[in-house]
């Protein structure tokens, strides 16, 4: 959705798409992001891939794919998705 809404939740709009590309680029600061940010999840799906694309970088599967992940299939558009669990390869519980 409309990353401008965040605020909604709690959460600070500063920085945030930024630290989106270095998370899903899997950029040499994007272990320490998810450990400071104490990210539990990351979500892959099309949206994800979309937003990749319109902004001209590519996700970085390899990196996310170091995490455990259960991958399922959407019932109704029967696209697959992908969540990833940092927290435990990160250290946390």
């Amino acid at each position: 959705g409309y990353p401008g809404l965040i605020w909604t939740h709690g959460l600070s709009f500063d920085g945030y798409e930024q630290v989106l590309f270095s998370v899903y680029q899997g950029t040499s600061d994007a272990e320490q992001i998810l450990k400071n940010r104490k990210i539990e999840y990351v979500l892959l799906t099309i949206k994800e891939l979309t937003w990749a694309k319109d902004r001209h970088f590519t996700i970085n599967t390899d990196f996310l794919n170091r995490f455990p992940y259960d991958e399922f299939i959407d019932p109704v558009f029967g696209q697959s998705y992908r969540i990833y669990s940092v927290k435990q390869y990160l250290g946390r519980r």
